[in-house]
């Protein structure tokens, strides 16, 4: 019984656009509503997609989470007095696409207590990504807007190589800075719920109230203020469906 998140959906498209001096830079962050997926099985005959479970685990809710840029920009390249090149990219505008998928995989004949608890860590993942996935993104993305990124070569091609690795290396640091606040943070809250139900195995702890005292006790540190928590419900499943990865371009 554990929250994972194994899996981060990364893509990134470079976009080249001509652009003037005069065009508003702009950061705008898509996040897609939260997706589940209940995946049943027969503990005697697991399915070939399913993840390997740690010794002692009985069932788990993996949650990923996809972050895809979109990065418009201008780029120059220039020769210098030294007769060398120097390549300069702006970024001018930022484009954040967002998704959290929830995988809960539960044996056929699972308690309602143990269903209950994989869905309390749905729930932990989905408050995580509602309340501050956005938020993340944002921060994030500022780092790169209206940033400037040179490189020099000697060649015209050399430089752009240059200056193009220098952006990469940036945006791969705003991905990173997104997931550290959002799937990482996230899940220090998830193992103190772990800790608090002994992992489901404490009759008598309610999930809601796990919950609301993992957030108060290890809330993320973009988590602002104490929103309700819903109980832990248990939705009738769903037939399993794949969720669509994007490639990188």
């Amino acid at each position: 019984m554990k929250f994972t998140a194994t899996r981060i959906v990364i893509t990134a498209v470079f976009a080249l656009v001509a652009l003037t001096d005069a065009s508003p830079a702009a950061i705008k962050v898509t996040r897609k509503p939260a997706k589940v997926e209940y995946r049943p099985f027969d503990p005697q005959n697991k399915p070939a997609d399913m993840p390997p479970m740690n010794h002692g685990e009985i069932a788990f809710c993996k949650g990923d989470y996809g972050v895809a840029v979109k990065l418009a920009y201008t780029p120059s390249v220039r020769k210098q007095a030294n007769g060398k090149y120097l390549a300069r990219v702006v970024v001018a505008d930022v484009f954040v696409e967002l998704e959290l998928i929830n995988q809960i995989w539960i044996p056929n004949n699972a308690s309602d207590k143990l269903k209950a608890h994989e869905e309390g860590h749905r729930q932990i993942a989905e408050m995580v990504y509602d309340k501050i996935a956005e938020k993340a993104a944002r921060q994030a993305a500022d780092k790169l807007d209206g940033r400037k990124f040179e490189g020099e070569g000697a060649t015209s091609k050399e430089a752009s190589e240059a200056a193009d690795a220098a952006m990469a290396k940036a945006h791969s640091a705003m991905i990173q800075a997104y997931l550290d606040q959002t799937s990482r943070a996230g899940q220090k809250t998830q193992e103190l719920y772990d800790e608090i139900t002994a992992h489901g195995a404490r009759g008598e702890v309610a999930e809601a109230d796990a919950i609301a005292k993992a957030f108060t006790d290890r809330p993320p540190p973009l988590w602002v203020g104490n929103p309700a928590t819903r109980p832990a419900t248990l939705p009738a499943t769903k037939p399993a469906t794949k969720p669509v990865l994007r490639t990188t371009k």
